[in-house]
């Protein structure tokens, strides 16, 4: 028997669970857990999917087994690893999709509404989890998202305007009514290299240091 790619054939188990009465493998099922691991009289390892949450439960002790002493033990250790990576998102970049703001954490079951740029409105209700997600954001700018406990957030949305997202030079850019930053008419001042100087100054010393142990063949001749 394998579980997250670890054969759990040659262990030794102590203590192996044993299903009590007439307690079937669909009963873990109807609980939310599935069977990963399968021993003769009962499961020894189950995970349980609640949301965004996995769990993992060895039904038997590891220090009653030969598990740890194995060399597929790392393997399942890191196998755990990867997968709660996985779980949390963090095995991956995900980008954002354009036109919509990213899911939003609020209260469960409240009604929220969306105010953007060129008086835009949007009213919608989060759920269960407390998320509001899909909300549409087609326009670069500040969305303000108002709650209907007073709660105000504020999210700002970007890189839909062709002027961010051209290769095109700018005079100027402005960031709201109050705040604009023009482009200046000089070239920024930047450190210039100097190690063509280095360069040649080392050059320098190897021809008079040449020069220096040579001169005796040059009198001679």
């Amino acid at each position: 028997m394998a579980c997250f790619a670890v054969n759990l054939r040659d262990v030794i188990f102590m203590d192996q669970p044993v299903r009590i009465g007439d307690t079937k493998e669909e009963a873990f099922g109807q609980l939310g857990y599935e069977v990963i691991a399968q021993a003769e009289h009962g499961p020894l390892l189950v995970e349980k999917r609640t949301g965004e949450t996995l769990q993992v439960h060895l039904l038997f002790h590891t220090d009653r087994s030969t598990l740890p002493y194995r060399v597929g033990f790392p393997i399942f250790v890191s196998n755990l690893v990867e997968a709660a990576w996985q779980q949390a998102g963090l095995a991956e970049a995900r980008a954002i999709a354009t036109g919509v703001l990213p899911p939003l954490a609020a209260t469960p079951n409240q009604g929220y509404r969306l105010e953007g740029p060129a008086r835009q409105r949007h009213e919608m209700r989060s759920d269960a989890d407390g998320r509001l997600t899909g909300l549409p954001a087609p326009i670069a700018g500040e969305y303000v998202l108002k709650g209907d406990d007073g709660s105000t957030q504020r999210i700002g949305a970007s890189l839909l305007s062709s002027a961010e997202t051209s290769l095109a030079t700018l005079d100027r850019i402005d960031f709201n009514d109050q705040l604009s930053v023009k482009a200046a008419p000089a070239p920024a001042k930047s450190d210039r290299s100097f190690w063509w100087a280095l360069a040649f100054a080392g050059f320098l010393v190897l021809l008079l240091e040449w020069w220096w142990f040579q001169r005796g063949s040059f009198t001679t001749a």
